[in-house]
């Protein structure tokens, strides 16, 4: 199975609680991802865990929120990986899809910034 682990942290210039509850309820993600995530675990104002409920790439990871001032400090850490032979003979696919979650931030912060 070919796995994929990457991360990455971008400031948001609100709250950490507006951030956590935004990430913690997975049906907002479709806003600003493709698609909706599966909440998987939580520690209220601190963590989120989660998955990715479409795609053929399997996508799941933690956001882990640190409070600064009025902002937070949101970092993604994920794993992406393609079941099967699949994995195997496209290691490449598992990266982009990792890559396009990471990008993906962006539209994050640029919604809750509004």
């Amino acid at each position: 199975m070919g796995v994929q682990s990457a991360e990455r942290t971008i400031a948001i210039r609100r709250p950490v609680d507006q951030v956590y509850r935004f990430l913690a309820d997975g049906r907002t993600a479709s806003q600003w991802r493709s698609g909706e995530l599966e909440i998987a675990g939580c520690d209220p104002d601190a963590r989120v865990d989660f998955r990715s409920t479409a795609g053929r790439v399997r996508i799941e990871g933690t956001f882990a929120l640190e409070p600064m001032g009025e902002a937070t400090i949101l970092t993604c850490a994920l794993r992406g990986s393609l079941p099967g032979w699949r994995g195997l003979a496209f290691p490449g696919v598992a990266r982009s899809a990792a890559a396009a979650e990471l990008r993906a931030l962006d539209e994050l912060r640029d919604l809750l910034e509004r």
